[in-house]
């Protein structure tokens, strides 16, 4: 992993918050992303672990281009760019829709990895009917992961996945 990029994301995340009733710095979110990515058996060296630093850091906090690839590379620029929504791209139902059809590898993880921190932050800090449809909303990107080469880091991303929408609908 490259320090410049954790560096930067904690530097321009810093003195923002996540939402909900007792809000913890954001940091902790891309944090929780690259911890996710590492038990997956993701490598620290790998673009990846610096795309999840500073998958937030263009659509939250406006960091341009320049800054990214300064702190880490034009490869992980290009996976931050197509994990950020843009709204004058089209709706966030386009952008799951795009996330999916891209097929790589690494831009399905690290959103599966987002998408299962963010489902987990929900039910712990808003309800269980909001995790259950946050999770779900982005089915898209579960059945274009079932696309990939099923190597260990995919299969643990599917395993995660798919018990936690077992858990998450077992109540319904």
């Amino acid at each position: 992993m490259s320090e410049k990029m954790k560096n930067l994301a904690y530097e321009r995340h810093n003195g923002y918050f996540r939402k909900g009733d007792n809000p913890k710095p954001y940091i902790t979110h891309p944090a929780a992303v690259v911890n996710r990515l590492l038990s997956w058996g993701i490598p620290e060296d790998s673009p990846l672990i610096d795309a999840a630093w500073g998958h937030d850091l263009i659509e939250d906090v406006k960091v341009p281009k320049e800054e990214i690839v300064a702190a880490s590379s034009e490869e992980v620029w290009q996976i931050i760019d197509m994990l950020t929504y843009k709204p004058e791209q089209g709706s966030k139902d386009d952008y799951i829709q795009k996330v999916a059809d891209s097929g790589n590898r690494s831009v399905l993880l690290v959103k599966a990895a987002d998408r299962l921190c963010n489902t987990l932050e929900f039910l712990e800090t808003f309800s269980r009917e909001r995790a259950r449809t946050y999770i779900h909303y982005a089915d898209l990107i579960l059945e274009a992961l079932k696309k990939l080469p099923q190597d260990s880091a995919v299969s643990k991303a599917l395993a995660e996945w798919n018990e936690l929408m077992s858990d998450l609908d077992s109540d319904k």
